[in-house]
């Protein structure tokens, strides 16, 4: 069984493009009117997102038990090495039953939905609204493989 706070850190990296440092940190106060509101830790940019109707049914179920919305197995927060150690026991686990595959990390969410938004046609400007990159070079890291799919389907369809 997945740690819940796990769980509820996994959909926020997955659903927002947060970095691991910001999800750990979260406050309660950043959820309020269906969107997270907030600021990235690394950067300094405002985060607001709208919520996804399965993370907001996660966020729902949380227990609140600290300020911050990712906690541990006694509902105290995680530090980001504290959580670091949870994901990576899990990931093992996982990868050793193979039902992963290695070289999974949690940065990998946000690169995920980067991707996810892009394959579904919104354009850069959009995904960084949600995910709060600086700037479009650094963003294409993420995409460009969406991109690539995207571009291959239209070409061929021409």
């Amino acid at each position: 069984m997945i740690e819940p706070g796990l769980r509820t850190a996994v959909a926020l990296g997955v659903y927002t493009g947060m970095r691991e440092s910001d999800v750990v940190a979260l406050p309660w106060t950043a959820y309020a009117d269906g969107h997270l509101e907030a600021r990235q830790g690394k950067t300094g940019e405002p985060i607001w997102v709208p919520v996804h109707r399965r993370l907001k049914e996660i966020l729902d179920v949380t227990p609140r038990t600290s300020d911050t919305i990712v906690t541990g197995m006694r509902g105290k927060p995680l530090t980001v090495e504290g959580f670091k150690t949870v994901f990576f026991r899990l990931r093992d686990k996982l990868q050793a039953e193979g039902k992963i595959r290695p070289g999974l990390t949690f940065h990998g969410a946000r690169h995920t939905a980067a991707t996810m938004l892009a394959d579904v046609g919104c354009d850069e400007r959009d995904i960084m609204a949600v995910t709060g990159h600086k700037s479009t070079a650094a963003l294409r890291k993420y995409i460009e493989q969406a991109d690539r799919r995207r571009r291959a389907e239209k070409a061929i369809k021409l």
